[in-house]
């Protein structure tokens, strides 16, 4: 009896000691991108912390615009090629899905920023106006 009642206790603790799965913990930056993956195992002993991710940038080709990361937490940058801003002027207007304007403004560098931490989560419209032409993006803020 008191050998099936160790075995017991002994496969209980057994398996309560090993079975345990890691846990992963994400960082992000301000704009809500992901840059730190961290995967702790038992006893909360440290298992991997390089594997960082910068948010990826998309290439500014020639005639190039771009809007970036989608969906955010909070920052959206637009990129435009420094060619086309030498040819003609450019301004963003960004409306949620009621067609309410929540923003709008000229764009006068190549990179520039929109800060949407005050604006509530869900799914916006950014459009870019540089000269005739006109892109659109549907920005989705979590």
């Amino acid at each position: 009896m008191k050998i099936t009642i160790l075995s017991f206790l002994f496969g209980l603790f057994y398996l309560s000691a090993f079975s345990q799965t890691p846990k992963v913990i994400y960082s992000y930056d301000d704009g809500g991108n992901r840059i730190q993956r961290r995967i702790i195992e038992l006893g909360e002993r440290l298992i991997d912390t390089t594997a960082t991710e910068e948010p990826e940038e998309p290439p500014l080709a020639d005639g190039n615009i771009v809007a970036y990361p989608n969906p955010t937490r909070g920052a959206v940058t637009i990129g435009i090629s420094p060619n086309l801003l030498e040819e003609a002027t450019a301004h963003y207007m960004l409306v949620d899905l009621s067609g309410r304007e929540v923003r709008k403004g000229p764009i006068v560098q190549s990179q520039t920023g929109l800060d949407l931490t005050g604006e509530a989560n869900g799914n916006y419209i950014l459009t870019v106006f540089v000269g005739e032409r006109r892109e659109e993006w549907q920005i989705i803020k979590q």
